[in-house]
């Protein structure tokens, strides 16, 4: 079952490029993720583009620390 509407994992953004030998690769740029880490399924209202959720109502009891603008601990 898929499911959607809601934060599945955390990765670290650490690199965007313009080509890769990857098979997951299309369009103008790609991500590279390191740190990548499955979550259980929680509920939360998506956005175009990056953006911030609403920890309160996502995380309600293990709210995260963001340690830097880029980077958020979950």
């Amino acid at each position: 079952e898929l499911r959607t509407g809601g934060i599945i994992g955390q990765a670290t953004l650490v690199d965007c490029v313009d080509k890769s030998d990857s098979p997951w690769f299309f369009g103008r740029y790609g991500f590279v993720l390191e740190n990548v880490k499955a979550l259980p399924f929680r509920p939360c209202k998506g956005q175009l583009g990056f953006f911030t959720p609403d920890y309160s109502s996502v995380y309600a009891k293990d709210k995260p620390k963001i340690v830097s603008p880029q980077r958020v601990l979950i």
